[in-house]
């Protein structure tokens, strides 16, 4: 029933808590787990991007890009821990690095992949709390063309 399963993650142990299910889901379906993170501008680099001298726009430029590469290079060794396991397990995992909105390049993954499943966590947050902060989870749920399993945990 399911041949792809789409799990997002963004580093954090909340995000992981769907890891289980997603897993679980792969073996008894004999499907490929496909790992997403997406990353976005990082605060630091974006304020040494509008350094006020142009003398020190090269320097704030490299420090910028050094910053953004150290996120990139982060962010592989987090999925390549992460998938470690699973791929222990049997099952077939891919992984992928993106860099721009979560929610957007989450549901463009799954339309160019052929994703089944997109398995992610939630805060479980809802009504005003959901409503001002947006939800990554939410805004997927409500733009996915697939069905998304989504996995309410507690902090």
């Amino acid at each position: 029933m399911f041949d792809h399963i789409l799990v997002p993650l963004d580093g954090s142990e909340l995000a992981e808590q769907a890891l289980p299910h997603a897993s679980d889901i792969a073996k008894t379906n004999g499907a490929t787990v496909h790992f997403i993170q997406v990353t976005s501008d990082h605060p630091e680099a974006a304020g040494f991007r509008s350094g006020l001298s142009s003398e020190s726009q090269a320097s704030n430029l490299e420090i910028s890009r050094q910053l953004e590469q150290a996120m990139v290079d982060r962010a592989r060794d987090y999925l390549t821990r992460i998938a470690a396991p699973i791929k222990n397990e049997g099952i077939t995992v891919e992984t992928e690095l993106h860099h721009g909105s979560p929610h957007e390049h989450i549901v463009e993954y799954a339309e160019n992949n052929d994703i089944d499943l997109i398995v992610m966590s939630s805060h479980g947050h809802g009504g005003v709390r959901r409503m001002l902060t947006g939800s990554t989870t939410d805004k997927v749920v409500r733009a996915a063309e697939v069905p998304v399993l989504v996995i309410p945990c507690e902090d």
